[in-house]
């Protein structure tokens, strides 16, 4: 971003320089190495694995938003971002993505400067609210098994509240809706300019995953998807137009992605974790769905 390199983790943001060193350089272990007086800045990583690569931690910002699975993503200033009112981010405005579909998205100030060691960031998220791009999503390019699946639950209003049927039996309304909802997008990496049927686009990656936290699935009340393991993935490309208000032109269909080979996520007590992005199936890497098999 304007010259630096910066790690974002979740809802860390982190300036860092990297370079080479020479490869028999002697390996520093800064005084107090992992204590809770080790923050100060600059702060020197130790090479604890080889040598001939130095990181050096130039500045952070402990809290960028709350949450995770941020991108940030750049597009041509316009005009009316260069006044002097505002802090002219030079050709390009910058943007923290919240969520991909709908496109959720603020933009972040990055004023000049940046070049020098500071303990926090000067790098700032103008406004209050979150921006959401308008408009209907586009449908997705192809079809895949979950088109033809949905979900029949009973249905809530906003507060969680159940919704009667009428007002004379009381019975719980029931509704009927896809089995990966549009709202329920999480980011995965944003953006790259490609050209789509000649016009210019901001693609990136969104995903959806049967997370145990919500366990939606097992809201059907026909019970037909009770037998699906959580922590399995699938991902999909998304197209945006290159100026605010960032529309989504185009989504493609769900597909998966390879994950961790089995045996690389396990832990200490030899069992596997799922933070690793494994699509779970007996332990092996493969997505099952819809009584169907993928080898990702």
């Amino acid at each position: 971003l304007r010259g630096g390199i910066y790690l974002l983790c979740n809802e860390e943001i982190k300036r860092v320089r990297i370079r080479r060193t020479r490869r028999d350089a002697r390996r520093r272990v800064p005084a107090g190495y992992g204590t809770a007086a080790d923050t100060r800045i600059p702060y020197v990583y130790p090479n604890i694995y080889g040598n001939g690569l130095e990181v050096t931690l130039l500045g952070h910002d402990t809290r960028i938003d709350a949450g995770k699975n941020f991108n940030i993503f750049r597009s041509p200033a316009p005009e009316s971002n260069r006044s002097s009112a505002e802090v002219s981010t030079g050709l390009y405005d910058y943007y923290l993505q919240t969520f991909p579909s709908p496109h959720r998205y603020r933009r972040l100030n990055i004023p000049d400067g940046q070049e020098d060691v500071a303990a926090r960031l000067d790098l700032r998220i103008e406004g209050e609210g979150y921006r959401i791009s308008p408009g209907e999503l586009p449908r997705p390019s192809f079809d895949t098994p979950d088109s033809y699946n949905s979900i029949e639950r009973y249905a809530y209003t906003a507060e969680r509240h159940m919704l009667p049927d009428g007002p004379r039996n009381g019975t719980a309304a029931i509704e009927t809706v896809p089995f990966f909802g549009d709202e329920n997008d999480h980011g995965s990496a944003c953006c790259v300019g490609l050209k789509l049927l000649g016009r210019d686009v901001l693609v990136g990656i969104a995903h959806q995953k049967l997370s145990p936290r919500t366990a939606f699935w097992r809201a059907d009340i026909k019970g037909r998807y009770d037998h699906f393991l959580h922590d399995q993935f699938v991902s999909r490309f998304i197209a945006y137009d290159t100026m605010p208000p960032f529309d989504v032109v185009a989504r493609s269909g769900w597909f998966c992605l390879g994950f961790a080979d089995e045996g690389e996520s396990k832990k200490d007590d030899g069992t596997c974790s799922s933070l690793a992005g494994m699509n779970t199936n007996g332990g092996n890497t493969q997505l099952n769905l819809f009584n169907r098999t993928f080898a990702c």
